[in-house]
């Protein structure tokens, strides 16, 4: 059986969530079920998904995970070891030049979605042609679409799904 954790602290600084978001808020286990459902059989793309996907107890196929903080193309892009598992702060500020996770008002879970999106899209040709020729596996088709969940916070109870 699940188990119930009560929040004590929204962790604002890291998830942007404020005390009165979750007055309405979805309990979990039916938050996890939709948020099941919507992955399920999609393109998910985001960056240290395990972060997210662990706190769901959720695995996601592999032939369906697009990690942005697992993509060698996108270190050497931005100058950094291919093996260096890079923030998504430092891979944005390096290959846009763009500055996000700023200000006090904590992360956005929109904004980390977006800047993870935009991340695939620079490597998306290059690294979909690479992951096709190590795997025959299932592969994205016309009728699936990417669904970048960012950093959903879900370890910090903010399920909100950008859907670009």
């Amino acid at each position: 059986m699940a188990r119930t954790l009560v929040i004590t602290h929204p962790q604002t600084r890291w998830s942007g969530i404020r005390w009165h978001h979750l007055h309405n808020a979805s309990p979990f286990l039916q938050a996890k079920k939709e948020i099941v459902k919507i992955l399920s059989g999609k393109v998910l793309v985001g960056h240290a998904l395990h972060n997210d996907l662990t706190v769901l107890s959720y695995t996601h196929p592999a032939s369906l995970t697009r990690d942005t903080s697992r993509i060698p193309l996108l270190n050497k892009k931005a100058g950094f070891p291919e093996t260096q598992a890079a923030s998504l702060k430092r891979l944005t500020k390096a290959i846009f030049g763009k500055d996000i996770q700023t200000g006090r008002a904590g992360h956005s879970s929109v904004e980390d979605a977006k800047a993870s999106m935009d991340l695939y899209k620079v490597v998306e040709v290059e690294w979909e042609k690479e992951l096709a020729s190590k795997s025959q596996e299932l592969k994205p088709t016309s009728s699936t679409y990417h669904l970048p969940i960012g950093h959903l916070h879900l370890n910090k109870v903010c399920f909100k799904v950008c859907s670009l």
